[in-house]
């Protein structure tokens, strides 16, 4: 299978030889990592999980991939490592995620150590972005829709609420999706952190992925944690 990558990722799918960095995490904005996705509140870890330092590299590297391609990175990693471990009557396991998220990095590094620097917690709303093809939920949690249907949805049969009935503006919401907007908007209650300081962090990892991220770094020593807009300045250092 022919992936989008512009990189040799071979070492994905071998024994690791592995050395003793120091992660240094400076952050430079409000962290929210939240560790599982709730419906209601998003409270937020102290310090960044194995799953996020994966998501981390994975963006250092641009390894921005399909769920199809990621689905079969991860299977012919798990047969190559299952192959190798087959004396020792054990099987691979991949760090298990409370998302959507396949890590395909996951099994290069180990996070030995964190030494956490002082924070400070703070709630925030938070708008999540969604899309729907089949509920008016999509149309309701949009402010805007494309002029030329407002005039047929004003002239949709109301409830005895004075509502728009539900069945008649789903309808009009799937004949009409492309004058909607893409995405829908909704409010949570999130939990965030300042921090004072930085992250130190000893990881165990393969030396192919050290080489890679810190030649990365040397162009832009900058990714993201938890949300996207929880920038956080990065250096690697070789114990």
């Amino acid at each position: 299978m022919n992936y989008n990558i512009t990189m040799d990722i071979n070492f994905l799918f071998t024994e690791p030889i592995m050395v003793s960095v120091k992660l240094l995490l400076s952050p430079l904005a409000p962290l929210s990592m939240a560790s599982s996705m709730p419906g209601g509140h998003y409270k937020t870890l102290k310090e960044p999980s194995h799953v996020m330092l994966t998501g981390l590299f994975e963006n250092i590297l641009d390894l921005h991939l399909s769920v199809q391609d990621r689905k079969s990175i991860r299977a012919k990693i798990k047969a190559n490592f299952n192959k190798s471990k087959k004396k020792e009557n054990t099987k691979f396991q991949f760090v298990e995620t409370n998302s959507t998220f396949l890590p395909i990095l996951s099994h290069l590094f180990t996070v030995d150590l964190v030494i956490q620097p002082s924070v400070s917690y703070f709630n925030d709303l938070w708008k999540r972005l969604y899309r729907r093809s089949d509920a008016t939920v999509h149309p309701k949690g949009t402010p805007n829709l494309d002029h030329r249907i407002l005039a047929r949805k004003k002239q949709l049969p109301l409830d005895d609420k004075g509502k728009i009935v539900e069945k008649e503006y789903e309808t009009l919401f799937k004949e009409n999706i492309g004058s909607f907007p893409l995405y829908y908007s909704t409010l949570s209650d999130r939990e965030y952190i300042k921090v004072d300081g930085e992250y130190q962090i000893k990881l165990s990892i393969s030396i192919e992925l050290y080489e890679l991220l810190s030649e990365k770094l040397k162009e832009n020593d900058l990714g993201y944690l938890g949300t996207n807009d929880g920038w956080v300045s990065l250096k690697l250092e070789k114990l």
